[in-house]
């Protein structure tokens, strides 16, 4: 079955913004891709930021669905941090700390709005859902929300496969273990 030129267009454009970044993918490189002249793109996306915001869309509703599944799983359970970590790292097609630069430097504000709105729907409120469970047990000065942006700055550099200055200096289970024992009180 062929795929209509949209999903087309959306898949090829996913590749190269998830490989090279927002600023480095051009529409013109989509569209010898996809052999089509850049006017038939624009017939499916106005411009490369309303293209930009509907990959990060649709890639971001998969993840959201897939950390919330495992906090459901395994109800809540400390194995969840793991888990949902090993998720992204499995799952994530670009280099977070890249795509925030992207949404943060590289867009209008409308459409950072959009997409900061998507992020947080998606990757902070799981990780945030999971942190306010045993935010009772944090040291003085720490709560969920806070727990849940350091964990993800924290964990960034880890979420590619293209960086290999971050290849297994310390597995997954090893950084959330030594990020969780730095929030716990020493009677927990």
């Amino acid at each position: 079955m062929e795929l209509d030129m949209r999903t087309q267009i959306i898949m090829v454009a996913t590749d190269l913004f998830m490989s090279q970044g927002y600023m480095a993918t051009s529409t013109r490189d989509i569209a010898r891709i996809l052999d089509i002249s850049q006017p038939a793109l624009y017939h499916h996306f106005s411009n490369k930021e309303e293209l930009y915001s509907e990959v990060l869309l649709n890639f971001a509703q998969e993840i959201g669905d897939g950390l919330t599944a495992i906090l459901k799983q395994n109800n809540f359970s400390p194995d969840s941090l793991v888990e949902m970590t090993l998720y992204l790292k499995d799952n994530h097609p670009v280099n977070l700390s890249l795509m925030m630069h992207d949404m943060n430097k590289e867009l209008s504000k409308k459409t950072h709005l959009k997409l900061f709105n998507i992020f947080r729907e998606n990757y902070f409120i799981p990780f945030y859902s999971f942190f306010k469970e045993y935010e009772k047990h944090f040291v003085d000065g720490i709560d969920a929300s806070i727990a849940t942006r350091h964990f993800l700055q924290m964990i960034s550099p880890y979420i590619t496969e293209r960086d290999s200055r971050y290849d297994n200096p310390l597995d997954i289970p090893t950084i959330v273990n030594i990020f969780m024992r730095g929030l716990m009180r020493n009677n927990t």
